[in-house]
């Protein structure tokens, strides 16, 4: 019953929801963590602005360098906009990246610093 509700009305919100986000703020967060599908490792990295608007979210197998600039680039395309602050954590990866992609952003790398970011999973 519930699953039929959701397929009939999940759109009309989305829709109704889209029009009532701001811009995208100029400061963002960036962060991963790992959950288990099924078995399997996956990451799950997201990029939120300062207002708590979530910018992008991408499920992955792996976490190197390349995907990371993969998640930077396609959360920076999507809404057009070049940060002027980006806040991650310190995993070794994020200043290359960083720094390749938005070299006149300031970055921001202290432990513990987008903790607040972390999204509520119910499962």
């Amino acid at each position: 019953m519930v699953y039929r509700w959701v397929q009939r009305f999940a759109l009309e919100f989305i829709e109704v929801a889209g029009g009532r986000r701001h811009l995208v703020g100029d400061r963002c967060h960036v962060d991963e963590t790992y959950l288990k599908v099924n078995g399997t490792c996956r990451y799950v990295f997201w990029t939120v602005d300062q207002f708590g608007q979530v910018i992008d979210v991408f499920l992955s197998t792996r976490r190197d360098a390349a995907l990371l600039g993969g998640c930077f680039e396609r959360a920076i395309g999507r809404p057009r906009i070049s940060p002027m602050e980006v806040t991650a954590h310190r995993y070794r990866v994020y200043p290359r990246v960083l720094d390749e992609m938005l070299p006149a952003a300031f970055h921001r790398a202290e432990v513990h610093a987008n903790t607040r970011l972390r999204p509520t999973m119910h499962g």
